[in-house]
């Protein structure tokens, strides 16, 4: 009669231990998300008295402040519906640029902190949490510190975080939501949805995604779309067919060795050679996409987000240096060799420094950056490798 109540009170001290053990590692993670808003600030500080136009967000201040129509419908906008509205809310509130980058500057540091206690309740539900992968693989991965206040990838990450939260707890209706808001910021979390529905066996609880994702993204942009469609179409002709491949990226560099160089930024002497290899890498990236989807579809989501994403900046046209950021959070959930991380983000991070005084690195696009280029694609591809190898040696055991 007594060994019962032995036990129950064990399991009772366990779960009481673990239960302490979950809180102090709660609190250590909320205060390394807050040095990561400080450290951020640091680098916000340093982007605004020393570098103020390497950011995306003088070239947006000067446009949406220089007119009273909105986004889309007085005026083109490169970004999706959310985060227009979001940034001219913002201009309104600002009297100056640098009030403007604040405003920013805070969005991205809650947006990192929520994002934060996110992976740290996905890493321990899986069984992976370290305070020490966290910190190595998020808080202070050289991409965040340098391009966590540069755009509004944050903002749109926490909503793709979110999603994948909920959905991993089976809150489909959150889960939809979350995912429709998230393409409304940035266009990047489409590509969760083929997954969500790989991974969802019932036929009514596909259709309930698919129907809640396109409710939500209706809702937000059919106003838009009925007032300018050009002006709301404008986001998405301007990335998938009218944007070249961008110079900092490595199809960007071939473009300027093989393709008659830019004219500027955003403009190539020979269209003809852009439009050639944008159609290649097009082709390429949807047939790797679904590649992956079909020969890793017993994995997790996790491991299909790490392999998706991770083909995306491979194979996309556009690979500005924030894009890291994306992949951030899949590479901390499904871990890689240090070193190799380390080969594939901190070159992602020198990208921008070569334009600053912090580096010695001139600031045109030379062969320094070229190198860091190359080392960072191969890098990823070595990070692809070896998880498609970890999981064999797996299946082999």
């Amino acid at each position: 009669m007594d060994r019962p109540k032995e036990k129950t009170v064990q399991d009772v001290r366990e779960k009481s231990s673990q239960e302490q053990t979950d809180k102090t590692e709660l609190r250590i993670v909320f205060l390394l998300a807050i040095l990561l808003a400080f450290t951020l600030s640091i680098f916000f500080s340093y982007m605004l008295k020393i570098a103020p136009k390497k950011s995306d967000y003088i070239g947006v201040w000067d446009k949406l402040s220089s007119t009273e129509g909105l986004p889309y419908i007085d005026l083109v906008f490169e970004y999706p519906v959310l985060i227009g509205m979001v940034v001219k809310a913002l201009t309104w509130l600002s009297d100056s640029y640098e009030a403007f980058l604040g405003l920013n500057a805070a969005l991205a540091l809650f947006s990192g902190i929520g994002s934060t206690i996110i992976l740290y309740k996905m890493s321990k539900d899986n069984g992976r949490f370290s305070v020490s992968s966290i910190s190595i693989f998020w808080i202070f991965a050289p991409s965040m510190l340098m391009y966590g206040v540069y755009n509004w990838d944050l903002f749109g990450l926490f909503f793709m975080l979110f999603s994948i939260y909920m959905f991993l707890q089976n809150k489909l209706t959150l889960s939809s939501i979350s995912l429709a808001i998230g393409i409304c910021i940035k266009l990047f979390p489409v590509f969760l949805l083929p997954i969500y529905l790989l991974k969802t066996k019932q036929v009514n609880e596909k259709v309930k995604i698919v129907s809640l994702v396109g409710v939500t993204w209706l809702l937000i942009n059919l106003p838009f779309a009925v007032a300018n469609f050009d002006g709301w179409f404008y986001p998405y002709r301007w990335q998938i067919i009218m944007r070249p491949p961008n110079p900092d990226n490595l199809w960007g560099l071939l473009i300027k060795e093989f393709g008659g160089g830019y004219i500027d930024f955003y403009q190539v002497h020979d269209p003809e050679v852009s439009a050639s290899l944008s159609v290649v890498l097009s082709a390429t990236l949807l047939t790797s996409y679904l590649a992956m989807l079909y020969f890793k579809r017993e994995e997790n989501i996790l491991k299909l987000g790490f392999y998706v994403f991770t083909v995306f900046l491979l194979f996309n046209k556009i690979y500005s240096p924030q894009y890291n950021l994306w992949l951030l959070p899949f590479i901390f959930l499904v871990k890689a060799p240090i070193v190799i991380f380390y080969l594939f983000d901190v070159p992602n991070f020198l990208i921008l420094g070569a334009h600053t005084p912090w580096f010695i690195f001139s600031p045109q696009y030379s062969y320094h950056i070229a190198i860091l280029l190359v080392v960072r694609h191969i890098a990823l591809m070595l990070m692809l490798l070896f998880n498609l190898k970890e999981r064999r040696i797996l299946m082999d055991s």
